[in-house]
């Protein structure tokens, strides 16, 4: 969505429908695409990120009462494609 006054882009909640303004705090629900990568044998390991693909934004109120430890469960219960009916 865009203000038409700052041609900003600006989020929705995905919990309460509520605009998230430019500069407000918000929670996001990423999925990303990473890589531990090393620069040479002896440096440290960093992630490298190739895409992140922001699944659902929270405005700051929804976001704060956001549980990890259901979604963590409700994620692993969930079938992933061509693995269906494996344990």
């Amino acid at each position: 969505m865009k203000n038409n006054s700052e041609e900003v882009e600006l989020n929705t909640c995905g919990k309460c429908s509520k605009i998230i303004p430019f500069g407000q705090k918000y929670f996001s629900i990423v999925k990303s695409f990473e890589q531990y990568v090393r620069e040479t044998p002896t440096s440290e390991a960093e992630i490298e990120v190739d895409e992140a693909i922001e699944v659902v934004a929270l405005c700051e109120d929804c976001g704060i009462c956001f549980n990890e430890e259901n979604l963590a469960a409700i994620l692993k219960a969930l079938p992933i494609r061509g693995q269906e009916g494996r344990n």
